[in-house]
């Protein structure tokens, strides 16, 4: 049977351990690529806004680049389209609405 001199010293090191995970898990956190991610956001000139899957082999992809707005349709194959490109943040002018 185990004395309790044993007993503590396990009770102590299990609570040593604990402690320092909580420590490595919120250095994680704080310090981690999500941390990382935010800190350089301002600076990207690249990003991918939406995608919306039009069948299991095409999506739609929103790129912004540079203020500069762009719709692309991507197939599996490594095909892709530039459907329409919006700059100044405007929404794209309907073509049929013009006068």
């Amino acid at each position: 049977m185990l004395e309790y001199a044993d007993l503590s010293r396990t009770i102590i090191g299990l609570g040593f351990v604990l402690l320092l995970m909580a420590a490595v898990f919120w250095l994680v956190r704080r310090f981690g690529p999500a941390a990382a991610r935010g800190r350089f956001a301002a600076s990207r000139r690249l990003a991918v806004l939406e995608t919306l899957p039009l069948d299991p082999r095409t999506r739609l992809v929103l790129l912004r680049h540079d203020g500069a707005e762009h719709l692309v349709l991507v197939s599996s194959q490594g095909s892709a389209s530039l459907l329409t490109t919006n700059t100044a943040g405007r929404p794209p002018i309907d073509r049929d609405d013009q006068p």
